[in-house]
């Protein structure tokens, strides 16, 4: 972790560098809850927490200000005034590592059982990918075929 005295000689404006949003496993470990932060002009300006018990796995912001994020034993989505709009829990005995939108009407989401699930907003399963012979574990995953052209460096999605 870095100190103020090390931030100091890093390069950069540290959190003033750009707005971002951070989720991330374990962040306060020995705190009560886990915590999902947006950051602009190097102020939290918005958070959302979860129990220490789960932890956060993937965040992404929506063009409507919504964040789709994955949990240990879910996913959800979080509206900026901190309501769920929408949330799927993991099946009995499985995690969830990653949950990426795909685009306004689904969600891909990564788990340890069956690798990856899409579904739709009333937990409709699109598709499914079980190939634990040619593809092992993983904590993330982005579908190639989804706008952005990644020579441009724009987001894949």
């Amino acid at each position: 972790m870095t100190t103020p005295a090390q931030q100091d000689s890093l390069p950069g404006r540290g959190l003033s560098q750009h707005p971002f949003l951070y989720c991330g496993e374990w962040q306060q470990r020995g705190k009560s809850e886990e915590v999902m932060y947006i950051v602009r002009g190097g102020k939290i300006v918005w958070s959302y927490s979860i129990p220490a018990k789960e932890e956060y796995g993937d965040c992404t912001m929506l063009s409507n200000g919504n964040i789709v994020f994955s949990r240990r034993l879910s996913a959800s989505e979080v509206t900026p005034d901190k309501k769920i709009v929408w949330h799927y829990d993991a099946p009995p005995k499985t995690e969830i590592h990653t949950a990426q939108p795909i685009g306004k009407d689904r969600v891909l989401i990564m788990q340890n059982v069956v690798q990856l699930i899409e579904v739709t907003p009333d937990k409709k399963v699109v598709w499914a990918l079980k190939d634990w012979n040619v593809l092992g574990p993983a904590s993330s995953t982005h579908l190639l075929d989804q706008p952005g052209i990644p020579e441009k460096r724009e987001q894949q999605r």
